[in-house]
Protein backbone atom coordinates (compact mmCIF):
# COMPACT_ATOMS: atom_id res chain seq x y z
CA UNK A 1 0.00 0.00 0.00
CA UNK A 2 0.96 3.63 -0.20
CA UNK A 3 -0.65 7.02 0.15
CA UNK A 4 -4.36 7.56 -0.37
CA UNK A 5 -7.39 5.44 0.44
CA UNK A 6 -6.38 2.21 2.16
CA UNK A 7 -2.79 3.41 2.41
CA UNK A 8 -0.47 4.09 5.31
CA UNK A 9 -2.38 4.45 8.59
CA UNK A 10 -5.68 4.80 6.73
CA UNK A 11 -8.56 3.30 8.68
CA UNK A 12 -11.10 3.55 5.86
CA UNK A 13 -12.30 0.65 3.76
CA UNK A 14 -14.25 0.41 0.51
CA UNK A 15 -16.55 -2.09 -1.18
CA UNK A 16 -19.24 -2.12 -3.89
CA UNK A 17 -22.55 -0.47 -3.05
CA UNK A 18 -25.82 -1.57 -4.62
CA UNK A 19 -28.93 0.54 -4.46
CA UNK A 20 -31.18 -0.55 -1.61
CA UNK A 21 -28.37 -1.78 0.63
CA UNK A 22 -28.40 -0.56 4.23
CA UNK A 23 -25.97 2.09 5.34
CA UNK A 24 -22.89 1.08 7.31
CA UNK A 25 -23.44 3.91 9.80
CA UNK A 26 -26.69 5.49 10.88
CA UNK A 27 -27.02 9.25 10.78
CA UNK A 28 -26.86 9.39 14.59
CA UNK A 29 -23.59 7.44 14.54
CA UNK A 30 -22.16 9.81 11.95
CA UNK A 31 -23.29 12.79 14.02
CA UNK A 32 -21.60 11.26 17.08
CA UNK A 33 -18.35 10.86 15.14
CA UNK A 34 -18.47 14.51 14.15
CA UNK A 35 -19.29 15.79 17.62
CA UNK A 36 -16.54 17.98 19.03
CA UNK A 37 -16.58 16.35 22.48
CA UNK A 38 -12.90 16.82 23.32
CA UNK A 39 -11.23 20.03 24.40
CA UNK A 40 -7.52 20.72 24.21
CA UNK A 41 -5.97 24.10 24.98
CA UNK A 42 -9.35 25.74 24.49
CA UNK A 43 -9.98 24.10 21.10
CA UNK A 44 -12.99 21.82 20.58
CA UNK A 45 -12.09 18.60 18.75
CA UNK A 46 -13.78 15.52 17.34
CA UNK A 47 -12.41 12.14 18.40
CA UNK A 48 -10.58 11.86 15.08
CA UNK A 49 -8.99 15.29 15.47
CA UNK A 50 -7.94 14.55 19.05
CA UNK A 51 -6.36 11.21 18.13
CA UNK A 52 -4.52 12.83 15.22
CA UNK A 53 -2.90 15.24 17.67
CA UNK A 54 -1.96 12.23 19.80
CA UNK A 55 -0.46 10.44 16.77
CA UNK A 56 1.65 13.52 15.98
CA UNK A 57 3.02 13.62 19.53
CA UNK A 58 3.78 9.88 19.40
CA UNK A 59 5.76 10.38 16.18
CA UNK A 60 7.88 13.04 17.84
CA UNK A 61 8.47 10.88 20.90
CA UNK A 62 9.70 8.08 18.64
CA UNK A 63 11.83 10.51 16.65
CA UNK A 64 13.69 11.82 19.69
CA UNK A 65 14.07 8.36 21.17
CA UNK A 66 15.83 7.30 17.98
CA UNK A 67 17.97 10.42 18.13
CA UNK A 68 18.87 9.81 21.77
CA UNK A 69 19.80 6.17 21.33
CA UNK A 70 21.82 7.00 18.22
CA UNK A 71 23.81 9.66 20.05
CA UNK A 72 24.39 7.28 22.97
CA UNK A 73 25.62 4.57 20.63
CA UNK A 74 27.99 7.05 18.98
CA UNK A 75 29.29 8.27 22.32
CA UNK A 76 27.97 11.77 21.65
CA UNK A 77 26.14 14.17 24.02
CA UNK A 78 22.43 13.40 24.38
CA UNK A 79 21.37 16.60 26.16
CA UNK A 80 19.37 18.05 23.27
CA UNK A 81 17.64 14.77 22.41
CA UNK A 82 16.84 14.10 26.07
CA UNK A 83 15.39 17.60 26.48
CA UNK A 84 13.26 17.24 23.33
CA UNK A 85 12.08 13.80 24.42
CA UNK A 86 11.16 15.14 27.84
CA UNK A 87 9.28 18.04 26.24
CA UNK A 88 7.21 15.78 23.96
CA UNK A 89 6.44 13.43 26.85
CA UNK A 90 5.13 16.41 28.80
CA UNK A 91 2.95 17.37 25.82
CA UNK A 92 1.61 13.83 25.69
CA UNK A 93 0.89 13.87 29.41
CA UNK A 94 -0.90 17.22 29.06
CA UNK A 95 -2.99 16.00 26.10
CA UNK A 96 -4.05 12.87 27.99
CA UNK A 97 -5.03 14.85 31.08
CA UNK A 98 -7.02 17.44 29.11
CA UNK A 99 -8.84 15.07 26.76
CA UNK A 100 -9.08 11.83 28.72
CA UNK A 101 -7.69 9.84 25.79
CA UNK A 102 -5.94 6.60 26.66
CA UNK A 103 -2.18 6.64 26.41
CA UNK A 104 -0.94 3.95 24.03
CA UNK A 105 2.62 3.19 25.07
CA UNK A 106 3.16 0.70 22.25
CA UNK A 107 2.85 3.58 19.77
CA UNK A 108 5.72 5.38 21.52
CA UNK A 109 8.12 2.44 21.32
CA UNK A 110 10.77 2.14 18.64
CA UNK A 111 11.83 -1.22 17.28
CA UNK A 112 15.22 -2.56 16.26
CA UNK A 113 15.10 -5.80 14.34
CA UNK A 114 13.00 -8.76 15.35
CA UNK A 115 11.54 -8.57 18.86
CA UNK A 116 13.99 -5.90 20.05
CA UNK A 117 12.32 -2.92 21.62
CA UNK A 118 13.72 0.27 23.05
CA UNK A 119 11.31 1.83 25.56
CA UNK A 120 13.54 4.25 27.49
CA UNK A 121 11.44 4.17 30.63
CA UNK A 122 8.08 4.87 29.00
CA UNK A 123 6.65 1.45 29.66
CA UNK A 124 5.61 0.18 33.06
CA UNK A 125 6.69 -3.30 31.93
CA UNK A 126 10.40 -2.58 32.03
CA UNK A 127 13.25 -0.38 30.92
CA UNK A 128 15.74 -0.81 28.13
CA UNK A 129 19.23 0.48 27.60
CA UNK A 130 22.09 0.40 25.14
CA UNK A 131 24.64 -2.17 26.19
CA UNK A 132 28.06 -3.06 24.85
CA UNK A 133 28.33 -3.36 21.06
CA UNK A 134 25.24 -1.12 20.80
CA UNK A 135 22.88 -4.03 21.48
CA UNK A 136 19.45 -3.05 22.76
CA UNK A 137 18.77 -4.87 26.01
CA UNK A 138 15.68 -5.02 28.16
CA UNK A 139 16.31 -4.59 31.86
CA UNK A 140 14.32 -7.19 33.75
CA UNK A 141 12.46 -6.15 36.86
CA UNK A 142 13.52 -7.81 40.09
CA UNK A 143 11.35 -10.58 41.51
CA UNK A 144 10.24 -8.28 44.34
CA UNK A 145 9.17 -5.60 41.85
CA UNK A 146 7.31 -8.14 39.73
CA UNK A 147 5.36 -9.28 42.77
CA UNK A 148 4.42 -5.73 43.76
CA UNK A 149 3.40 -4.87 40.19
CA UNK A 150 1.26 -8.01 40.00
CA UNK A 151 -0.45 -7.06 43.25
CA UNK A 152 -1.18 -3.58 41.88
CA UNK A 153 -2.60 -5.01 38.66
CA UNK A 154 -4.66 -7.60 40.55
CA UNK A 155 -6.14 -4.83 42.71
CA UNK A 156 -6.87 -2.78 39.58
CA UNK A 157 -4.67 0.11 40.65
CA UNK A 158 -4.34 2.53 37.74
CA UNK A 159 -0.85 3.20 36.44
CA UNK A 160 0.19 6.82 35.91
CA UNK A 161 3.63 7.36 34.43
CA UNK A 162 6.24 9.09 36.57
CA UNK A 163 8.45 11.78 35.07
CA UNK A 164 11.84 13.01 36.19
CA UNK A 165 11.84 16.33 38.04
CA UNK A 166 13.05 19.27 35.98
CA UNK A 167 15.11 20.44 38.94
CA UNK A 168 16.00 19.11 42.36
CA UNK A 169 13.53 20.11 45.07
CA UNK A 170 14.44 21.05 48.62
CA UNK A 171 12.84 19.18 51.50
CA UNK A 172 10.59 22.17 52.21
CA UNK A 173 9.49 22.29 48.56
CA UNK A 174 8.63 18.59 48.62
CA UNK A 175 6.62 19.01 51.82
CA UNK A 176 4.75 21.97 50.33
CA UNK A 177 4.06 19.94 47.20
CA UNK A 178 2.82 16.76 48.91
CA UNK A 179 1.23 17.67 52.24
CA UNK A 180 -2.39 18.37 53.11
CA UNK A 181 -5.36 17.21 55.14
CA UNK A 182 -5.84 13.53 54.35
CA UNK A 183 -9.29 12.80 52.92
CA UNK A 184 -8.50 9.14 52.12
CA UNK A 185 -8.69 6.15 54.43
CA UNK A 186 -5.09 6.89 55.37
CA UNK A 187 -2.29 7.55 52.87
CA UNK A 188 0.62 7.69 55.31
CA UNK A 189 2.62 4.87 53.71
CA UNK A 190 2.12 5.80 50.06
CA UNK A 191 2.81 9.45 50.95
CA UNK A 192 6.11 8.43 52.51
CA UNK A 193 7.04 6.56 49.33
CA UNK A 194 5.99 9.60 47.27
CA UNK A 195 8.32 11.71 49.41
CA UNK A 196 11.15 9.23 48.79
CA UNK A 197 10.40 9.44 45.07
CA UNK A 198 10.68 13.24 45.04
CA UNK A 199 13.83 13.14 47.15
CA UNK A 200 15.35 10.88 44.53
CA UNK A 201 14.39 12.95 41.50
CA UNK A 202 10.90 11.76 40.51
CA UNK A 203 7.84 13.97 40.07
CA UNK A 204 5.26 12.14 42.21
CA UNK A 205 2.02 13.16 43.91
CA UNK A 206 -0.26 11.09 46.14
CA UNK A 207 -3.53 11.20 48.11
CA UNK A 208 -5.02 8.94 45.45
CA UNK A 209 -6.92 6.82 47.96
CA UNK A 210 -8.73 3.60 47.07
CA UNK A 211 -6.80 0.45 46.22
CA UNK A 212 -3.53 2.32 45.74
CA UNK A 213 -3.59 3.42 49.38
CA UNK A 214 -4.55 -0.08 50.54
CA UNK A 215 -1.81 -1.85 48.59
CA UNK A 216 1.00 0.34 49.90
CA UNK A 217 -0.32 0.30 53.47
CA UNK A 218 -0.19 -3.50 53.67
CA UNK A 219 2.74 -4.62 55.80
CA UNK A 220 3.69 -7.51 53.53
CA UNK A 221 3.97 -5.11 50.57
CA UNK A 222 5.95 -2.60 52.63
CA UNK A 223 8.45 -5.31 53.50
CA UNK A 224 8.53 -6.37 49.84
CA UNK A 225 9.76 -2.84 48.97
CA UNK A 226 12.83 -3.54 51.06
CA UNK A 227 13.66 -6.44 48.74
CA UNK A 228 14.11 -4.13 45.75
CA UNK A 229 17.70 -4.03 44.46
CA UNK A 230 20.09 -1.96 46.60
CA UNK A 231 17.42 -0.86 49.09
CA UNK A 232 18.85 -0.93 52.61
CA UNK A 233 16.68 -1.56 55.62
CA UNK A 234 15.66 -3.84 58.42
CA UNK A 235 12.62 -5.56 59.88
CA UNK A 236 12.78 -5.84 63.66
CA UNK A 237 10.22 -8.09 65.33
CA UNK A 238 9.22 -6.67 68.71
CA UNK A 239 6.99 -7.85 71.52
CA UNK A 240 6.15 -4.34 72.73
CA UNK A 241 5.70 -1.87 69.89
CA UNK A 242 6.59 1.29 71.80
CA UNK A 243 9.74 0.12 73.56
CA UNK A 244 10.80 -1.93 70.53
CA UNK A 245 10.42 1.03 68.15
CA UNK A 246 12.31 3.29 70.56
CA UNK A 247 15.23 0.87 70.41
CA UNK A 248 15.16 0.97 66.60
CA UNK A 249 15.13 4.79 66.62
CA UNK A 250 18.14 4.89 68.93
CA UNK A 251 20.24 3.20 66.26
CA UNK A 252 19.42 5.33 63.21
CA UNK A 253 22.33 7.25 61.73
CA UNK A 254 22.69 10.97 62.38
CA UNK A 255 21.39 13.31 59.63
CA UNK A 256 19.97 10.50 57.50
CA UNK A 257 16.33 10.01 56.54
CA UNK A 258 14.46 6.73 56.88
CA UNK A 259 11.05 5.29 56.08
CA UNK A 260 9.56 3.94 59.31
CA UNK A 261 6.47 1.72 59.55
CA UNK A 262 5.36 0.74 63.03
CA UNK A 263 2.07 0.37 64.85
CA UNK A 264 -0.62 1.75 62.55
CA UNK A 265 1.40 4.49 60.88
CA UNK A 266 4.28 5.09 58.48
CA UNK A 267 6.39 8.23 58.18
CA UNK A 268 9.80 9.54 57.23
CA UNK A 269 12.05 9.96 60.28
CA UNK A 270 15.49 11.39 60.97
CA UNK A 271 17.91 11.94 63.83
CA UNK A 272 19.49 15.37 64.35
CA UNK A 273 21.77 16.61 67.10
CA UNK A 274 18.64 18.03 68.74
CA UNK A 275 16.82 14.69 68.70
CA UNK A 276 14.63 12.41 66.59
CA UNK A 277 11.95 13.89 64.29
CA UNK A 278 9.16 12.52 62.12
CA UNK A 279 7.67 14.09 58.99
CA UNK A 280 3.99 15.03 59.16
CA UNK A 281 2.34 15.17 55.72
CA UNK A 282 -1.35 14.56 56.48
CA UNK A 283 -2.43 17.54 58.57
CA UNK A 284 -4.79 20.25 57.34
CA UNK A 285 -3.08 22.74 59.67
CA UNK A 286 0.59 22.02 60.29
CA UNK A 287 2.93 19.82 58.26
CA UNK A 288 6.67 19.37 58.25
CA UNK A 289 9.26 17.96 60.63
CA UNK A 290 7.93 17.35 64.13
CA UNK A 291 9.93 16.48 67.26
CA UNK A 292 9.28 12.96 68.49
CA UNK A 293 8.38 14.34 71.90
CA UNK A 294 5.58 16.40 70.37
CA UNK A 295 3.01 14.58 72.49
CA UNK A 296 5.10 14.88 75.66
CA UNK A 297 7.61 12.08 75.06
CA UNK A 298 8.78 9.71 72.34
CA UNK A 299 6.67 6.95 73.90
CA UNK A 300 3.55 9.15 73.91
CA UNK A 301 4.08 10.18 70.27
CA UNK A 302 4.50 6.55 69.23
CA UNK A 303 1.27 5.76 71.04
CA UNK A 304 -0.85 8.73 69.97
CA UNK A 305 0.43 9.40 66.44
CA UNK A 306 1.77 6.03 65.36
CA UNK A 307 -0.80 3.87 67.14
CA UNK A 308 1.84 1.74 68.84
CA UNK A 309 0.81 -0.38 71.82
CA UNK A 310 2.59 -0.48 75.16
CA UNK A 311 1.51 -3.98 76.09
CA UNK A 312 2.26 -7.45 74.78
CA UNK A 313 -0.32 -9.05 72.49
CA UNK A 314 -1.00 -12.73 73.01
CA UNK A 315 -2.71 -15.18 70.70
CA UNK A 316 -3.67 -18.57 72.17
CA UNK A 317 -1.14 -18.03 74.92
CA UNK A 318 1.72 -17.12 72.56
CA UNK A 319 3.26 -13.66 72.33
CA UNK A 320 2.42 -11.98 69.01
CA UNK A 321 5.49 -10.12 67.75
CA UNK A 322 5.02 -7.05 65.55
CA UNK A 323 7.31 -5.80 62.75
CA UNK A 324 9.09 -2.45 62.83
CA UNK A 325 10.23 -1.66 59.27
CA UNK A 326 13.04 0.81 58.63
CA UNK A 327 14.40 1.71 55.15
CA UNK A 328 17.15 4.11 54.12
CA UNK A 329 15.64 6.86 51.91
CA UNK A 330 18.87 7.40 49.94
CA UNK A 331 19.09 3.72 49.02
CA UNK A 332 16.11 4.11 46.65
CA UNK A 333 18.15 6.38 44.37
CA UNK A 334 18.55 5.41 40.68
CA UNK A 335 16.25 2.43 41.12
CA UNK A 336 14.23 1.64 37.95
CA UNK A 337 12.07 -0.86 39.85
CA UNK A 338 11.06 1.83 42.33
CA UNK A 339 10.31 4.20 39.45
CA UNK A 340 7.90 1.65 37.96
CA UNK A 341 6.17 1.10 41.29
CA UNK A 342 5.74 4.83 41.86
CA UNK A 343 3.46 4.86 38.81
CA UNK A 344 0.84 3.11 40.94
CA UNK A 345 1.06 5.87 43.57
CA UNK A 346 1.41 8.90 41.31
CA UNK A 347 -1.78 10.97 41.20
CA UNK A 348 -3.01 13.76 38.92
CA UNK A 349 -3.17 17.17 40.59
CA UNK A 350 -6.95 17.38 40.27
CA UNK A 351 -7.47 13.88 41.65
CA UNK A 352 -5.72 14.35 45.00
CA UNK A 353 -8.00 13.70 47.96
CA UNK A 354 -6.65 16.28 50.35
CA UNK A 355 -7.85 19.55 51.80
CA UNK A 356 -9.46 21.34 54.71
CA UNK A 357 -11.90 18.48 55.27
CA UNK A 358 -9.04 16.01 55.76
CA UNK A 359 -7.19 14.99 58.91
CA UNK A 360 -4.15 13.08 60.16
CA UNK A 361 -4.55 9.30 60.03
Amino acid sequence: TGEGLGGWNCRHSFFPYFEGMGRVYTQSELDEMNTKKYEYNGEKLTEYEATQKQRAIERNIRRWKREKIGMEAAGQPTDEAAAKLRSWREKQKDLIEQTGLKRQYERENIYFGKNKTFMDGDSKDGLTKVGKNNIIKKTESSEAAKEILKICEYNKVEYREVQRLQKELSTDEIIEKLAGGDMTEGSCSSLAFAYIGNRNGFDVLDFRGGNSTSVFARNSNIQKMMELPNVKGSVTMVKKEISGTMEVLKNIELNKEYYLATGKHAAIVRRLESGVEYLELQSKNQNGWMPFDRYGSIASTLNKRFGCRKTIDKFYGKVWEKPVVLMDVDSFKDNPDFEQILGYINTAVGSQKKGAMGSVK
